[in-house]
């Protein structure tokens, strides 16, 4: 039991510090040595306890069932680490009409979508602080759906990155957004030229 007790100290200890380093990285003294305490800390209690559960004559095939299952469990640790922690590839950054000219390529996928608020469009929704608006761009809109609080900027004509997943309601493409950017224009072009926003609010 010796031998098994020494290897999964070692292996216990190495997947907790590799993961409290993947997750935190190495931060202070005192952090390291915290990190370093609790997987120490964690190797003793798991060789202890696989000691309890072999009993006082454990076999080899008791202690290799031990010793693999506690390998699985520290790899599969080490492996929720790695996903948590490896960098995510950048959000697609797509307009309106990019998406509406091909939606099923977008669907269920987390975008950034950019597009301008329609006059009118926006709308509270129940009690709470749900709000709904539409993107337009160049004749092709999609509704956007978000909780919580939204820039001032957010208003008419506004210009606007949503980040969220598009999904589809009902046979409607809708935008559920996580984070709302709005940069409303300093001018407007109309027919007889450029004007001062805000004559248009």
């Amino acid at each position: 039991m010796t031998a098994v007790g020494f290897y999964l100290r070692v292996v216990v200890g190495t997947a907790v510090a590799y993961c409290f380093y993947l997750t935190r990285g190495f931060g202070s003294l005192g952090e390291t040595f915290v990190m370093s305490l609790c997987a120490v800390l964690a190797g003793h209690g798991v060789a202890l306890g696989a000691r309890k559960l072999a009993g006082p004559t454990p076999t080899t095939k008791t202690l290799a069932a031990i010793a693999v299952v506690v390998t699985a469990l520290s790899g599969a640790a080490v492996f929720v680490a790695l996903d948590h922690a490896w960098p995510r590839a950048p959000l697609r950054y797509v307009r309106v009409d990019e998406v509406m000219a091909a939606p099923d390529r977008f669907v269920g996928s987390e975008i950034k979508l950019h597009g301008y608020l329609e006059i009118g469009s926006m709308r509270m929704r129940g009690a709470g602080d749900e709000r709904t608006f539409t993107l337009v761009e160049h004749k092709q809109s999609i509704a956007v759906r978000m909780s919580g609080p939204v820039p001032d900027t957010l208003r008419d004509r506004a210009e606007v990155v949503a980040r969220g997943t598009l999904r589809r309601e009902g046979g409607s493409l809708v935008l559920v957004a996580s984070e709302v950017m709005a940069k409303c224009p300093s001018t407007y072009n109309t027919a007889d030229g450029p004007k001062p926003a805000a004559q248009f609010r």
